[in-house]
């Protein structure tokens, strides 16, 4: 998780792509220092921060900066990461919250919307919620953030195979192939748009 302003610890650079748990990400709010685990990590220690100090974490860091998208979006992908794996319970403060699957989801999918308020061009927001959607099962949401998306991302592979699973989950296997088949032109070697258009040509064909 980084912020703007973020400073990355063993001598990476600002903003790159790093591994959970090889990171701290730093942000100034209302000079204050806080600290952000990525998603559990804690830097190279043998040990891990719960994700519960994560949320408590962006709890109070959005509550000092609500206007900053990217909080949010951290608070997002926190969310929908417990959601996604089994989590039941969040600690906020000094109480357990006790939750479904689909309210880690739900919650996310807010969290996601308000940063796509604050930075309406912000394609990983856009991308976040619409996988949010798939996993709700609402599919039409999720092929309206796809288009977005791919307006955003037009030489992005990962774009058009999003959008061809939505659609292929609608039933509009010939847009879906489409996407697939834009997926593999842009990205020849990439296993997964084949695999997924094997796929879209199966349920094509049933």
């Amino acid at each position: 998780v980084t912020t703007p302003g973020a400073k990355v610890l063993e001598g990476k650079r600002q903003g790159e792509v790093l591994q959970v748990g090889s990171v701290f990400a730093f942000t100034e709010v209302r000079n204050e220092r806080l600290y952000a685990p990525a998603l559990g990590g804690w830097g190279n220690q043998a040990d891990t921060t719960p994700y519960d100090e994560a949320f408590q974490f962006f709890n109070a860091a959005i509550g000092k900066d609500p206007d900053n998208p990217m909080l949010h979006f951290g608070r997002g992908k926190l969310l929908f990461w417990m959601g996604s794996h089994g989590r039941l319970s969040v600690q906020s403060k000094n109480a357990l919250i006790v939750m479904a699957p689909s309210d880690f989801a739900r919650m996310a999918l807010a969290e996601f919307g308000e940063t796509i308020r604050l930075d309406p061009n912000h394609a990983e927001a856009i991308r976040a919620r619409a996988e949010t959607f798939l996993m709700l099962e609402s599919v039409q949401e999720a092929v309206a953030d796809c288009d977005r998306l791919v307006q955003l991302k037009k030489d992005d592979a990962s774009a058009y195979l999003m959008r061809c699973r939505a659609l292929g989950l609608r039933g509009s296997w010939e847009k879906a192939l489409a996407d697939c088949n834009q997926a593999v032109k842009l990205a020849p070697k990439l296993a997964e748009a084949y695999k997924q258009r094997g796929e879209i040509w199966d349920g094509k064909n049933k």
